[in-house]
């Protein structure tokens, strides 16, 4: 019975001695001991117990709403000596100090008791650790089984630019120590302590909305780019109030410190007034913000990615020599802004980023763009470095050892990430659209911009970027020297990059720098550009003015406003795809008209109903093509008929255009055979004042027919002179226009020739369509520039007449006809140039031709030129022979003219037809 007593009895004793009892600070809130018993009591009022003995496993609060006898507001608990108990809680706004009375250090241990959190401070409440003066030290150490969750505000040392107490928080266990959101760590460290000093790695947490404030001394986030004390995780806080150079000697960073060199940061802040410099490569930032009068300094290489917003109201440089990147690499809308200065080696931009720019980077190496960039209006890339849009790049499919939840793979081979960053990367635990920001290619490291979502070991994975957007709304747009992209180095607008533009510009697109070749003739280097840029998809948010010959392999949108095509270029959209945007009378494509030329529209490849938007600059004239099978078409069009079809030919008299629409739509079609319906539509305004009152049956389109040199008798198939269009089938293309059925258009010189017989000149000529021709007046000249008329044969419908100059010059002279109507309008042949060297008759068989021409009763030591419709040499050959066949199957169809001559001159001129 005894020892049974007795086993009871030790039992409760030793229960008694293991038992846990909660404590509540009531020593007011004057200075007061910590470890005084008395300040201490089982009920928050103080009318419970006091605390007889200091025990291991107590929990003890500091409750703000009493801190015994009624008393609230700031406390101050002096700590000496060591001491351990199990739980510590501040809440209900409690503003507490633990500090010392001297020199010296204090450390407090938080047991825990394996349930639940044992370190906490709430929303409300305070907590500073340290003393008012230099080195009065206090500790506070988490047990290995001990956790902390913050929710409140912790100064490890009072904020003072001169008190250093070297007091921390030490964490034992990963994860331990937790900063819930809100929460915030004021860090003032010396120089041989940080405020995490000796925890283990990743023990301190910082959740999404918490935030840490370093100041000086050493730094908290780590010792080392491998020991790392500090996990951020995404949306957390990080901001450095002052340098982190040393307080000692402002110039060198404290050791043992690791400060950005392979470290995941949530928001970055650089502080007004502060200096932070990087001692190695990030791994990423999300905002990064550096506010005025602050700094930020590169690492010397490696990366400097940013996920989220980056604004610089101070200034992000890198030192002397370095090769750092600065990486944008989010996968939600980033911008970059600030009235600060950035100045970088290197620019990236990567594949599904989309960075709003509203400021000017200076970059002195490269700029390179694998996702979307929107300039806006200020926007710039700046320097001397190189530009580069990427489409469809890749790089050597690699291996690695993902982690579920990081953002970094390990174990790639080393020496095999050399041009990774930027691209998309892929494989299994890899979350779809993630980009490579981060390399260390001697470290065999891939940063990610999302978390890895699986764990595996030698994991295979690829990268690729899909194509480039370049949007900007600068009024100059990419022009060189003025628009968006003024780097000096040489620019790659790769084939297939998109645009988006929002500005008015005449400099719409990126030209890409010349290729440079040495020329050993001229012992100079000749630049050469592409003949034309390939772009992707095209969006117009307003009027632009092409600024080179373009071809579009993706979609082209007519936003807003007109997009004009240059009268030297040709807008070719090589993709089988309709011009989106609903092209209207208020937004179409101007062809631009310039002497001989006019901005071409071309559109290839297509099966079924296409609309070429098109028109003049006042006026709307769209053209829709079905062809039978695939073609490619290229179209322009003019204002004011011409006789001849082409934009500076000489005008239809006043009388003849009341029976036409004034104008002319030039069709060609570049590949394909068979048949295409071609429909025209126009403006009212163009139409003759006999025009709009015709029924739409008497309506019709005429084409100019080159062989000919004539236009076509007008017919349609279908036409609707109230909604005013016209449709007809055709085989064959050149310009059209659109008139009055049975009208007929003016005379066609099918023919003109002049040769030296007997001491004379004989001119000839051939016609067509002599409406309304009242005769033509022969002209002559000693220069080729003053002519004067020297007789005149009136018009008589016969087609075909004669005219002898029977005073010719001594040598040479120069004849031409001036073709006159009753109207007064007129029109001149070309000039042709006749020298008195006897009679020569040249014979030409078959005429018209198909392959091979003969040619008779040539001289020796003859030349034959060969001339097109345009006067431009298309053949030049020399013969000792009076007899020669010459190969024209590859010639046009049309009217050519054969000029003969030898070296007294031109002895004759001729003309044959090739069908």
């Amino acid at each position: 019975m005894k020892r049974w007593i007795f086993t009871i009895l030790v039992s409760f004793f030793s229960a008694m001695a293991m038992s846990q009892t909660t404590y509540y600070w009531v020593g007011g809130t004057t200075t007061s001991a910590f470890t005084t018993n008395a300040n201490w009591n089982t009920t928050l009022g103080g009318g419970g117990t006091a605390r007889a003995a200091v025990a291991t496993n107590d929990v003890l609060i500091f409750d703000g709403s009493n801190l015994g006898g009624g008393a609230t507001g700031n406390l101050v608990a002096t700590v000496s000596g060591t001491i351990a108990f199990g739980k510590l809680i501040l809440k209900n706004g409690a503003n507490v100090s633990f500090s010392r009375t001297s020199v010296g250090n204090n450390t407090i241990t938080v047991n825990g008791d394996g349930n639940g959190d044992d370190f906490t401070i709430d929303a409300t409440s305070t907590l500073t650790v340290g003393g008012p003066s230099y080195n009065y030290d206090v500790y506070i150490v988490l047990a290995a089984t001990a956790k902390a969750s913050i929710s409140g505000t912790v100064y490890l040392s009072p904020l003072s630019t001169s008190v250093h107490t070297r007091s921390y928080i030490t964490s034992n266990a990963a994860g331990a120590c937790v900063f819930n959101s809100g929460s915030a760590v004021h860090i003032t460290d010396s120089i041989t302590v940080n405020g995490f000093n000796n925890s283990v790695a990743n023990s301190i947490v910082f959740k999404s909305g918490a935030s840490l404030y370093y100041y000086s001394g050493k730094s908290p986030l780590g010792t080392s780019s491998t020991n790392k004390l500090v996990v951020f995780e995404p949306g957390s806080n990080c901001f450095f109030k002052k340098s982190n150079l040393s307080y000692v000697d402002g110039t060198a960073l404290s050791s043992g410190s690791g400060w950005t060199n392979n470290f995941v940061f949530g928001n970055l802040t650089v502080c007004s007034g502060a200096s932070l410099f990087a001692d190695g490569s990030t791994y990423k930032i999300e905002n990064f913000t550096i506010e005025s009068g602050a700094s930020f300094t590169t690492h010397s290489s490696g990366s400097t990615p940013v996920l989220g917003n980056l604004t610089v109201d101070g200034t992000l440089s890198a030192p002397s020599g370095s090769s750092n990147s600065l990486v944008m690499g989010g996968n939600t809308p980033q911008s970059i802004t600030g009235t600060g200065t950035i100045t970088i080696p290197q620019f990236i931009l990567a594949n599904n980023s989309d960075v709003t720019l509203s400021k000017e980077i200076s970059c002195l190496t490269s700029a390179t763009i694998f996702g979307k960039i929107n300039f806006g209006t200020n926007g710039k890339l700046i320097g001397a470095g190189t530009f580069s849009s990427r489409v469809q790049s890749s790089a050597t499919t690699n291996t690695g050892n993902p982690v579920q939840g990081s953002f970094v793979i390990s174990g790639v081979p080393v020496g095999t990430l050399s041009g990774n960053i930027g691209l998309t990367i892929s494989g299994t635990g890899i979350a779809p659209n993630t980009n490579v920001i981060s390399t260390s290619s001697g470290g065999g490291i891939i940063t990610l911009s999302k978390a890895a979502t699986a764990s595996g070991t030698g994991t295979s994975f690829t990268f690729a970027s899909d194509s480039a957007t370049l949007a900007t709304s600068n009024p100059n747009a990419f022009d060189t020297l003025t628009g968006s992209v003024t780097l000096s180095g040489a620019k790659s607008f790769q084939s297939g990059t998109n645009y988006i533009i929002n500005a008015a510009t005449n400099t719409p697109f990126g030209i890409s720098s010349p290729s440079i070749v040495y020329n050993p003739t001229t012992t100079l280097y000749d630049a050469f550009y592409n003949s034309s840029m390939t772009y992707g998809n095209v969006t117009l948010n307003a009027a632009v003015k092409s600024n080179y010959n373009s071809r579009i392999r993706g979609v082209l949108t007519l936003g807003t406003g007109n997009l004009t095509i240059r009268a030297t270029d040709t807008l070719r959209i090589t993709t089988a795809t309709d011009i989106a945007g609903s092209p209207n009378s208020s937004k179409y494509i101007i062809s631009e008209v310039s002497g001989t030329n006019a901005g071409v529209l071309r559109m290839d490849n297509f099966t079924t109903a296409k609309t070429f938007p098109i028109g003049t600059a006042t006026k709307y004239m769209p053209v829709t093509l079905t062809p039978t099978s695939a073609m490619d078409f290229a179209v322009s069009v003019f204002p004011g008929t011409t006789k001849n079809g082409t934009p500076d030919g000489v005008a239809f008299s006043t009388k003849q255009k009341e029976d036409l629409v004034d104008a002319v739509w030039t069709i060609n079609r570049i590949n394909g055979t068979g048949d295409c319906t071609v429909q025209l539509s126009w403006d009212p305004s163009l139409e003759g004042s006999n025009f709009s009152t015709l029924a739409s049956t008497a309506i019709g389109i005429s084409r100019f027919d080159a062989t000919a040199n004539d236009w076509t008798p007008f017919s349609s198939t279908s036409a609707d002179n109230n909604a005013n269009t016209i449709t007809q089938t055709f085989n064959t293309f050149s310009p059209f226009v659109v008139g009055a059925i049975g009208l007929a258009l003016p005379v066609t010189l099918t023919s003109f020739e002049a040769s030296a017989k007997n001491n004379a000149v004989v001119l000839s000529w051939n016609t067509a369509n002599e409406v309304a021709i009242s005769q033509y007046i022969i002209e002559k000249s000693a220069n080729g520039v003053d002519f004067s008329p020297i007789g005149s044969v009136n018009a008589s419908n016969a087609g075909n007449y004669s005219f002898s100059d029977l005073n010719p010059n001594n040598g040479a002279g120069y004849y031409r006809l001036k073709m006159l109507d009753f109207s007064g309008a007129f029109k001149f042949s070309q000039v042709l140039l006749v020298k008195s060297t006897g009679n020569l008759t040249i014979g030409l068989y078959p005429n018209p031709v198909t392959n091979s021409l003969t040619v008779t009763g040539l001289k020796n030591k003859s030349s034959i030129r060969i001339l097109n419709m345009n006067g431009q040499t298309v053949l030049l050959k020399n013969t000792n022979s009076n007899i020669i066949s010459l190969d024209v199957a590859g010639f046009k169809a049309g009217i050519y003219k054969m000029q003969i001559s030898n070296e007294t001159g031109l002895l004759k001129t001729v003309s044959f037809v090739k069908q």
